[in-house]
């Protein structure tokens, strides 16, 4: 997304969220940072053969998103 500008909290957010997948052997994945006024939220995209791993770690991942103050997490279903 244009416009967005990077910030080291931001990349911290985006490094501790991708280590959550990598730790569930999800090794083909990005986790993008999303905002809108004070709205943040992060799309996931994994490779269509590790969806069903990025499920199981479904609650893990959401909660960890929403403390880290993101309001939605989005999945990209085309991989």
């Amino acid at each position: 997304m244009m416009g967005v500008r990077v910030t080291p909290e931001k990349l911290s957010d985006i490094e501790f969220l991708e280590a959550i997948l990598r730790r569930e052997g999800i090794s083909v994945s990005r986790v993008r940072h999303h905002e809108n006024d004070a709205i943040k939220w992060l799309r996931l995209e994994v490779a269509l053969s590790e969806l069903n791993k990025a499920l199981q770690v479904r609650e893990e991942f959401v909660s960890a998103a929403k403390d880290r103050g993101y309001k939605w997490v989005t999945m990209d279903l085309s991989g």
